[in-house]
């Protein structure tokens, strides 16, 4: 760590918390994420932004398999069929992973927990 104690590093972030500049920098680059992403949800999945939010409102606020909302930070993904683009729905980061990693298909799904049921009865001594 560059500084003696975590103290002066702790008062080194709150003076540059406490600049103008870096405060103006964060509204431009809070600003500029959400042009972004207002872009890349119109050019790859032909939504809006207010589409997304609603989707994400229809959801009940949260993922649509596991339901947890994402962080203040974050955004969830936008699930959809690889082959007609449709969407299906939105989906956090390991949500959208295990999807993929089994395919994008009921069958990997399927399998997957055909898998987990006979280790589950193994642990059950059946």
């Amino acid at each position: 760590m560059p500084y003696a104690n975590k103290e002066d590093a702790r008062a080194c972030w709150r003076r540059r918390e406490a600049k103008p500049e870096r405060k103006k920098y964060v509204r431009d680059w809070k600003k500029r994420i959400t042009s972004w992403r207002k872009y890349a949800l119109k050019s790859m999945y032909g939504l809006t932004l207010e589409q997304y939010n609603q989707m994400l409102i229809d959801q009940g606020g949260g993922c649509a398999i596991c339901g947890k909302s994402p962080k203040p930070d974050k955004v969830l993904f936008v699930d959809h069929n690889h082959s007609t683009g449709k969407i299906r729905g939105l989906l956090c980061a390991g949500c959208n992973n295990g999807l993929g990693f089994l395919g994008d298909t009921s069958d990997g799904l399927r399998r997957a927990i055909q898998y987990l049921e006979l280790y589950d009865q193994a642990d059950k001594g059946l």
